[in-house]
């Protein structure tokens, strides 16, 4: 009995320091934003492919503007228009989109799933999550802080290798946001495809 309490406290202490300090600030300043305005960047392989406009407000709600490209959600139905083509897609708002970057899912559901380990990469604070399972559609993820302990990039490394890099940049917490910003209509003689 004894040894067993041996093991049970060391397995205890094991996973203590196992836990991810940096995830717990960020989840605690995150309880405090209620929006985000940002730019962002997306690298792919390590090149950019895109740039524009992030919008966020809780709960899930989303607004990427690039170029030429709105992708919008409401949480529940996410608009793809395509102002040059004049298209719009529409589809029930799916958090493992490629397209839709959920905030929410890196901070409080992701890190249950995985396993989680504070890093610090060129001066920056990190946290290391590496799936338990095949359930999630990464291999790794890593999400670099800045100063206040918030999301300045993440970093996707898909199951087949790839990289994807989401940076925010000029970040705004809790600006106020108009409401229209995360509805959309698509408009008059667009091509509307509705997926849903």
């Amino acid at each position: 009995m004894k040894y067993l309490l041996i093991i049970f406290t060391a397995v205890s202490l094991f996973a203590q320091q196992n836990e991810s300090v940096e995830l717990k600030k960020l989840q605690k300043k995150f309880e405090e934003v209620n929006s985000i305005v940002s730019d962002f960047k997306q690298y792919t392989g390590g090149k950019q492919n895109i740039s524009g406009k992030f919008f966020y407000q809780k709960k899930n709600k989303t607004r990427l503007e690039i170029k030429n490209i709105f992708i919008i959600s409401d949480g529940e139905t996410t608009y793809n228009y395509n102002k040059k083509e004049n298209k719009v897609i529409i589809s029930n708002y799916n958090e493992s989109d490629p397209n839709v970057l959920s905030i929410e899912k890196f901070i409080y559901d992701y890190p249950s799933k995985c396993s989680n380990v504070d890093q610090v990469t060129e001066g920056r604070n990190t946290i290391v999550m590496i799936p338990k399972d095949n359930s999630l559609n990464f291999k790794k993820a890593v999400i670099v802080l800045n100063s206040d302990s918030m999301i300045s990039k993440v970093v996707l490394i898909a199951k087949n290798g790839q990289s994807i890099e989401f940076v925010l940049s000029n970040l705004k917490l809790n600006p106020q946001i108009d409401a229209d910003k995360f509805s959309f209509s698509p408009p008059e003689n667009s091509k509307v495809i509705d997926l849903r």
